[in-house]
């Protein structure tokens, strides 16, 4: 009897420490309470930006054309009689106009050119894991994919060199049209 009434005791002063179990809610009474929290606390909307979303490159707007200015009217001439010029584009351009170009074609380089080292490392990187691999299959397997990644670095090599050569040839646009060569920016600006 002492057993049990020790066994008694233990139980009736653990019992506390014994967790409730609940009652179950029902969905309904769960999504009430989630519209509550929501009322209570609303979020704001957050953007999400993926290379999906993102613009290649800003959007140059073109340059404002040059205004009609209007011939001198000779001294017995009437004012009126005096038709306007068309605009004529200026081959000079703007400051802004210049430094946009500029900053595009750069753009396009630095891109280009971080896209050719991307897939350069990632060619090494397979390489290094062929030398390393000892299964014949899997070996096989990284040959080809070196032989892909050596054509997408080709390609990239290419694509790093055409962008070169816009800048090039925006460089020499920029000097033929004789505009100062401070509106020119900075190699090192983007």
């Amino acid at each position: 009897m002492n057993h049990r009434k020790t066994l008694m005791v233990f139980l009736a002063a653990s019992l506390p420490l014994i967790p409730q179990v609940a009652a179950p809610q029902s969905l309904g009474e769960i999504a009430r309470k989630l519209r509550q929290e929501r009322k209570e606390h609303p979020e704001k909307a957050v953007k999400i930006y993926t290379n999906d979303n993102i613009p290649k490159s800003p959007k140059i707007a073109p340059a404002p054309a040059a205004e009609a200015v209007p011939s001198p009217a000779e001294p017995g001439e009437a004012k009126a009689t005096a038709a306007p010029k068309a605009p004529v584009e200026s081959k000079i351009k703007t400051k802004e106009y210049w430094q946009a170009k500029f900053r595009v074609e750069r753009n396009v380089l630095a891109r280009a050119k971080e896209e050719q080292q991307l897939a350069g490392d990632e060619l090494n990187l397979l390489q290094i894991q062929q030398i390393r691999e000892l299964n014949p299959n899997r070996s096989k397997e990284l040959k080809q994919r070196i032989g892909d990644k050596e054509t997408e670095l080709k390609a990239k090599r290419e694509t790093t060199g055409k962008a070169q050569e816009a800048l090039d040839n925006l460089k020499k646009q920029f000097k033929e049209s004789g505009a100062p060569e401070d509106w020119i920016p900075d190699d090192k600006a983007p």
